[in-house]
């Protein structure tokens, strides 16, 4: 679970100009590890708690039918392990350097092509995700999405669709699909989104 609140600094929200952007998350996940006791090697399970916060200036840019903003500023990040994993490179508390790209490309009145991209350096985690959508209806459009993320110890990546919905100020989106890791992992995925304008 995360949210991300955006300010204008002397202008609309929509238009071109500078921006002023904050974010903080909060997630828990699990995983197993085979580790060496001496004797023997057995499987031991983790619990982890992740959290993550953020503060990021940036530009709104409008090229025609493309639409770019780009973010650069500190972050946070957080990894708790129950009980300890001494072979987990990523774990305790980073803070550093995040950058941040969002575009979106209108393909004529109901296409458009959407990408949100962020690296940071805390534990070098990534997230890329891409919708390709169409306007079934003037306020609802629906597509295919690709996303992969991941840190110094962990890739992943999702495949699966996705449901825009906009209203007057505002919009709420939801996707679903199988998702995987590079340790072979594979299970599905849920996501449920919502952006309002004040």
């Amino acid at each position: 679970m995360h949210v991300t609140a955006t300010t204008a600094l002397g202008g609309d929200v929509c238009q071109p100009g500078f921006r002023l952007r904050s974010s903080a998350g909060y997630g828990t996940y699990s995983y197993d590890s085979a580790q060496w006791t001496k004797k023997t090697v057995v499987l031991r399970h983790y619990q982890g708690v992740q959290a993550f916060a953020d503060a990021m200036l940036g530009y709104h840019a409008q090229i025609g039918a493309l639409t770019v903003k780009a973010y650069a500023g500190a972050a946070m990040a957080s990894h708790m392990l129950t009980p300890a994993d001494p072979e987990n490179v990523v774990y305790g508390e980073r803070v550093g350097l995040k950058l941040a790209l969002e575009t979106w490309f209108a393909i004529g009145a109901r296409g458009f092509v959407q990408s949100d991209t962020s690296w940071q350096s805390a534990f070098d985690a990534y997230a890329s995700r891409l919708r390709v959508g169409y306007r079934v209806l003037p306020n609802l459009a629906i597509g295919p999405e690709l996303a992969v993320f991941g840190n110094t110890a962990y890739d992943g990546g999702r495949a699966g669709a996705f449901i825009r919905f906009e209203f007057g100020r505002g919009e709420i989106s939801a996707s679903a699909g199988a998702s995987g890791d590079k340790d072979g992992a594979d299970g599905a995925y849920g996501t449920l989104g919502g952006l309002f304008r004040f």
